[in-house]
């Protein structure tokens, strides 16, 4: 965290963070006994994970249908390039927003595992139809995440997910799941210990003006320090930066929540540094030519370079649109 927080002002340090939030790649055990699959292991590859996915069923077994992987009730062709882009550290704009590249290796590399990804019968997808509903009933809510209701082997989810976990052992007794793991989320080979799913929620400093300079140092001490963490540990779902009372819950370990340093995301930031009005017409050309890649009507190449003279072209407008008041 004192790296993570460094990284954002130019190597200094102005502030501390008690928590954190972070991703893990949780698995059902039963699932990977019952058919056979050995258990994930940390710091596998996007390729690792979805050899592990294939080998779970992919004929429809109607209402009782198992996935090898789901990522949530919204999993478009968008939100997992986005996984697997943030995964390999990939951008898209250089620095002063005036170019935009697709044309690499690394997006080649993105968009081969996106298309192996969304063309798996066994890798769920939102036009597959997903149990329970949006009824407000707390059963339905736990029997339509399709990783607490058994009928996904792996997804990728926050800490608070073992809230989930445990609240379904109250609602749904004997038929939830408890028999679970964690191991680190997808990275990248040539950066195995780095994840751009390591972030700061809350970053704790002083104001340069204060007139209560003492006071304020004992606050940023106190939340920071091994007594509130103790504190904090008991009831939090949060992720805490000082991991001594974060060792374990419910018999599982949290080791693999620990286990990578932050990484930026470049997507996602090359995203949020661009005019708003590029968005939905980047979104727009990115989805049609990567449909077009999964239907067989254009090739991973083509579509990469059709993708990038649409973004560049969207980008060219989007700054022409004066901004709003």
């Amino acid at each position: 965290m004192l790296e993570t927080i460094k990284g954002k002002s130019g190597g200094a340090l102005f502030g501390l963070t008690p928590s954190f939030n972070n991703y893990v790649l949780f698995y059902n055990k039963d699932l990977f006994e019952q058919y056979g699959v050995p258990f994930p292991k940390n710091k596998m590859t996007w390729d690792e994970v979805l050899d592990l996915t294939e080998r779970f069923p992919s004929e429809d077994q109607g209402d009782n249908r198992i996935y090898g992987f789901a990522f949530g009730a919204n999993t478009s062709t968008i939100s997992v390039l986005n996984e697997i882009a943030g995964t390999l550290g990939l951008g898209f704009a250089d620095s002063d927003l005036t170019k935009i590249t697709f044309q690499t290796n690394g997006w080649k590399q993105a968009v081969e595992l996106l298309v192996r990804a969304m063309n798996s019968k066994a890798f769920y997808k939102s036009s597959d139809s997903a149990p329970g509903g949006l009824s407000g009933n707390v059963n339905d809510f736990l029997t339509s995440h399709l990783f607490v209701s058994k009928r996904a082997a792996m997804t990728i989810d926050s800490y608070f997910l073992i809230s989930k976990l445990q609240l379904s052992q109250s609602v749904l007794k004997d038929s939830a799941l408890t028999n679970w793991d964690v191991v680190t989320v997808p990275v990248d080979p040539q950066n195995p210990d780095l994840s751009s799913k390591v972030t700061v929620s809350q970053i704790i400093s002083i104001h340069a003006k204060t007139a209560n300079t003492r006071a304020a140092w004992e606050f940023v001490k106190f939340i920071n320090g091994d007594e509130f963490a103790k504190l904090k540990s008991r009831s939090t779902n949060e992720l805490l930066s000082r991991s001594n009372y974060m060792t374990e819950r419910d018999g599982h370990s949290l080791q693999s929540f620990y286990m990578l340093r932050s990484a930026e995301n470049k997507f996602r930031t090359d995203l949020n540094r661009l005019p708003a009005d590029f968005y939905s017409l980047f979104n727009a050309a990115l989805e049609q030519e990567i449909n077009e890649v999964l239907a067989k009507q254009k090739s991973r190449d083509d579509a990469l370079k059709s993708i990038e003279a649409r973004s560049q072209e969207a980008l060219v407008k989007s700054k022409a649109v004066p901004p709003a008041k």
